[in-house]
């Protein structure tokens, strides 16, 4: 299980890493910058997701051990997924306004590929994984 924390500052772009040891230690890695405006980000796998609501644009990237941060690809989605949750290498997009739903998965490369389409019911304001 990874350990590595990843901040992000979504006004100036600028990300730092830490780490959490077994005994609640927590150290400092790296610091460095991002574009901004990324307005969800999700651990999915060894890798993170960063997702702009606003545009759809997508990145994913993934922290070593030492904390170095390392883009691997971008890509678009549509924009307006208000809620993301990831579960292993799955992701689950879900949009408040209208109920709409959408799986994807990130494959250790880092690439996206959709899955399924559907409908919930609208209005939600959290999802999580529960196990």
């Amino acid at each position: 299980m990874s350990r590595e924390l990843l901040f992000y500052c979504a006004g100036n772009g600028l990300i730092a890493t830490g780490r959490i040891d077994t005994n609640g230690q927590y150290t400092d890695h790296k610091q460095g910058r991002l574009g901004t405006g990324w307005t969800h980000v999700a651990h999915v796998g060894d890798e993170v997701f960063f997702y702009c609501a606003a545009n759809g644009l997508i990145a994913t990237g993934r922290i070593d051990t030492n904390g170095q941060y390392t883009a691997l690809k971008e890509g678009h989605l549509g924009p307006g997924w208000t809620h993301i949750t990831a579960l292993g290498r799955e992701l689950l997009f879900y949009c408040a306004a209208n109920g709409l739903i959408a799986t994807g998965r990130i494959d250790t490369n880092g690439q996206y590929t959709a899955l399924k389409e559907g409908h919930l019911g609208e209005g939600w304001t959290h999802i999580t994984t529960a196990a």
